[in-house]
């Protein structure tokens, strides 16, 4: 057992040394946590705007530009996809659930509007809306006729619950108001109504028959919710046998997009972490190995008044140990405060315009939306453990390392040292 009484005293007499290499342990494993959560932080980050909608993947289909705006026409960024394509998504491998919508613009002669139909059923997408009802009740499976509104839209139009609204000449009655804004920009519309009831107007429009055809089953925008590691390879899945004007947006896309400093800290932060982790290690273990060197007497005296080479192998590597591990403690301790620091940075991630489309030539319609979020590093303990554990092996490693060459002095030897 080590001289613990020895250890102390050695620690506090040599304070400016043991300050050095505390320091040091604490920087490494504070930087290693750190960017550890901020690059979970990141993903989750990523990850918020589909979230949203319950969500981890969306899909939809390129196609061409309405011939006149008027009427019920289908946006350029969703064209129609078919019942069966659906089902094929269903197949694949690690997908959970899939949830189908249609939305199109209605160009009415007095307003605009978009329209999305939807089955209030789903666990994903636009049914989610139900969360953020303002009035009345929301849309049920086996309505008919029925419709909840934007707020905003209703308020533009003087409408509540109970009151008719007039789509195309057929009516429908408003059962409730939501705020869209209180969950997500991705289910922004102004008219919300079954998908059955969305898909008859839009396939009884001229501007949506003379672009497209649309199928008793068809829809144009999915809300699919995946296994999380499965994520990937669901993606590359649904590109591979749906051909190259399908868009699936994931997490992958919204790190696009944002870019820059942000994505590459996400991207290489582990890496980073681990590099500098074993660059400190090797730093302790060349700061060890110089100050043992400068012990060299001290080992010397100790050795001819009779410590064994194992007694002074424990006893200075106890030393290591006591430094490594107050590094650590200090290293966690600064994580902490950082990742404190972190969860009150604000971050934009840009969403793509064929997620929301709105037509550019209307006012704001080409503007650039953003889903706010904020940094939530998550503090697994696992990863606090981890780093501890790290630590303190890589510390017990140097000084094994270094203690050994120092232990080996003869008493002979010792004497001239000392």
């Amino acid at each position: 057992m080590p001289q613990w009484a020895y250890v102390w005293r050695e620690l506090l007499l040599r304070r400016r040394r043991t300050g050095v290499n505390v320091s040091l342990v604490a920087l490494a494993v504070g930087f290693f946590l750190v960017l550890t959560l901020l690059s979970g932080a990141f993903q989750a980050a990523f990850r918020a705007p589909l979230n949203d909608v319950g969500a981890s993947l969306t899909l939809q289909r390129a196609g061409d530009v309405p011939q006149e705006m008027k009427g019920p026409v289908l946006p350029c960024s969703l064209a129609p996809i078919s019942g069966s394509e659906v089902q094929s998504v269903k197949r694949l491998p690690g997908v959970i659930s899939v949830s189908s919508a249609l939305l199109f613009w209605d160009f009415a002669p007095d307003t605009f509007r978009i329209v999305a139909g939807f089955d209030p059923a789903a666990p994903a997408g636009f049914s989610l809306l139900g969360k953020v009802l303002t009035q009345g009740r929301f849309l049920q499976p086996g309505d008919r006729r029925q419709v909840v509104l934007e707020t905003a839209y209703a308020r533009e139009l003087k409408l509540k619950s109970g009151d008719q609204l007039d789509l195309h000449g057929r009516e429908f009655t408003v059962v409730g108001l939501v705020d869209s804004s209180r969950l997500s920009q991705l289910t922004a519309a102004q008219v919300y109504m079954p998908l059955a009831e969305a898909r008859a107007l839009a396939a009884a429009s001229p501007g949506v028959t003379a672009v497209h055809h649309l199928g008793e089953a068809d829809v144009n925008l999915i809300f699919i919710s995946v296994v999380r590691d499965k994520i990937p390879q669901v993606s590359h899945g649904i590109k591979a046998f749906l051909g190259k004007k399908v868009t699936v947006t994931g997490p992958e896309s919204f790190q696009r997009a944002i870019g820059g400093l942000l994505a590459a800290t996400d991207r290489f932060g582990l890496v980073a972490a681990v590099l500098s982790l074993l660059a400190t290690a090797l730093l302790v273990m060349r700061t060890a190995a110089a100050n043992l060197r400068e012990r060299k007497a001290e080992v010397a005296i100790m050795k001819a008044v009779g410590w064994t080479r194992g007694d002074i192998l424990r006893q200075l590597t106890a030393e290591t140990l006591v430094q490594t591990l107050a590094g650590g403690l200090a290293g966690i301790v600064a994580a902490l405060a950082g990742a404190w620091l972190a969860s009150w940075i604000t971050i934009p991630i840009p969403l793509p315009w064929d997620l929301s489309p709105r037509p550019h030539f209307l006012p704001g319609g080409g503007a650039q939306l953003f889903r706010e979020v904020h940094l939530q590093p998550v503090l697994d303990p696992v990863y606090f453990l981890l780093a501890l554990a790290a630590t303190l092996l890589l510390g017990s490693m140097a000084a094994w390392m270094a203690v050994r060459a120092v232990a080996r002095l003869k008493p002979s030897e010792a004497l001239s040292h000392a």
